[in-house]
């Protein structure tokens, strides 16, 4: 999928039919690697991170050390709009969601083929980068 974010389901998605913990890609948001979580509440949040690199790994390739992420905090977005999101299982499974956040909130997740067709091209152009 190349560059993509995460996002976790908090228990608030388990109404949508998703168990706790559920883990989706996307390319909807950063696609940069990027955290998130929907939290109780439905609110969409970033654990915001930086990379040091890491002296304790044996494990350098030439002179560049490898590198461990440190988080320095989370953010909520207030984010308006729809997510497509793709399940990680593998390839033969895929499956795609389609979440939409109101306000900072998470509305409701519906599977993708249930999402207006030319709604779904918008979602698929966004996502191509």
């Amino acid at each position: 999928m190349g560059f993509h974010d995460t996002i976790k389901l908090g228990d608030k998605c388990e109404a949508h039919g998703f168990p706790l913990g559920t883990v989706f890609e996307t390319k909807s948001l950063h696609a940069d690697n990027a955290s998130f979580s929907v939290t109780t509440d439905g609110r969409l949040v970033e654990h915001l991170f930086r990379y040091e690199n890491d002296p304790e790994t044996d494990l350098s390739f030439g002179c560049q050390l490898l590198t461990k992420r440190v988080a320095i905090g989370d953010q909520v977005i207030e984010y308006h709009g729809d997510i497509l999101l793709m399940n990680v299982a593998p390839v033969a499974d895929l499956k795609m969601f389609v979440a939409r956040f109101t306000h900072g909130r998470l509305e409701w997740i519906h599977p993708e083929e249930a999402y207006a067709a030319e709604n779904r091209e918008l979602l698929a152009e966004q996502c191509s980068r």
